[in-house]
């Protein structure tokens, strides 16, 4: 039962890094490269390149818990198990 715990405390955790690792460089990247116009379509661009990268990461997290779920013989395969 606690290796259990154990195990799901570490998948959450390091979803969480993940989760953490991508607002921080989205945020590393806005900084650098700030809108230099208040126009629409340059705030709607920038938003859907920040959308697109939040997505990348959070299939990375999907990525990693079918792995676990692969390893753990929850589920026949990865390809399954995404």
């Amino acid at each position: 039962m606690l290796s259990k715990l154990l195990l799901a405390w570490c998948l959450m955790a390091l979803c969480v890094v993940i989760h953490a690792s991508a607002v921080a460089s989205a945020m590393r990247w806005v900084r650098r490269h700030p809108a230099k116009s208040q126009q629409f379509w340059v705030w709607t661009w920038l938003f859907a390149r920040l959308a697109g990268w939040m997505i990348l990461f959070h299939l990375i997290e999907i990525f990693v818990w079918a792995l676990s779920y692969a390893w753990l013989r929850a589920m026949p395969d990865v390809q399954s198990a995404l």
